[in-house]
């Protein structure tokens, strides 16, 4: 949305089931031509949960220098990560002697892992000067700046042990649901992949309108979930479930989404 509304046009990568919803990084470098100007990849990604491997973090960044693009690399639930270190491999972890680390900028902020989304408070790495530059004059343009509060919270946040504490409590519990979630759709023979990170999961529903089907499970057992092709071509027929609930919910709401999937076929 962001590109097309700035007059470009964006070109789709899939994310392959067989690949844990991951990126294939010679499929990306096929889709780049002559007026390609940057790679947007997510990691931990929304509605998957998937998690980018440091081999395709590095495939994707060293295009950066072999097609002369920038990559930007969405972090907003790096934090918000069940594998091994405190969040997940970034763009900023990659170790090429031969990228050009003006080329790579990160995007993060402290709406995920935090729960503060509605602070509106974000931020970009990069070492590239120019870039650095151009935001703030967009910014000051368009918001001037964000709110004094939010920024002292944001602040806080990052700064206070007890709120770091905090968040760490936060993704523990969404790593309990997680792992609820998972028994549950291995208890119905529906268990295809296990999220590595963010609070969200794809689960197959329906060869048919997964719309419909959201719509039908909503009414029928008061259970809501999102449709896959809200998300791309590449996920019809599959629903995406949230773990931001409680853990009893999680488990009573996936029993219920499992249960609707098997009387369907």
């Amino acid at each position: 949305m962001m590109v097309t509304l700035l007059g470009g046009v964006p070109i789709p990568y899939s994310l392959h089931r067989s690949l844990n919803w991951c990126p294939d990084p010679d499929e990306v470098s096929k889709l780049c031509g002559d007026k390609t100007k940057g790679i947007i990849i997510t990691s931990p990604s929304n509605p998957c949960g998937s998690v980018m491997p440091m081999e395709t973090l590095s495939s994707l960044a060293r295009l950066s220098s072999t097609k002369g693009l920038l990559v930007i690399s969405d972090e907003i639930y790096s934090r918000v990560y069940y594998g091994e270190g405190l969040r997940a491999p970034g763009l900023l972890q990659v170790d090429c002697m031969d990228l050009d680390p003006e080329r790579l900028v990160v995007v993060d902020g402290v709406s995920k892992y935090w729960a503060m989304t509605g602070f509106r408070v974000g931020w970009v790495l990069t070492p590239n000067n120019l870039i650095s530059a151009t935001l703030g004059k967009v910014l000051e343009s368009t918001i001037s700046c964000g709110v004094p509060f939010a920024q002292a919270a944001a602040t806080a946040a990052l700064t206070d042990p007890s709120a770091l504490l905090e968040a760490e409590k936060m993704t523990r519990n969404f790593k309990k649901r997680r792992d609820a979630a998972i028994r549950v759709v291995r208890e119905f023979g529906l268990y295809e992949y296990t999220p590595q990170g963010a609070f969200y999961m794809l689960i197959k529903a329906t060869d048919g309108d997964d719309m419909e089907f959201c719509k039908r499970l909503l009414q029928e057992e008061r259970v809501a979930v999102s449709p896959g092709s809200a998300f791309g071509d590449v996920a019809k027929g599959f629903v995406r479930i949230s773990l931001a609930s409680s853990l009893k919910d999680v488990e009573n709401g996936v029993k219920k989404l499992c249960q609707t999937i098997l009387n369907s076929r």
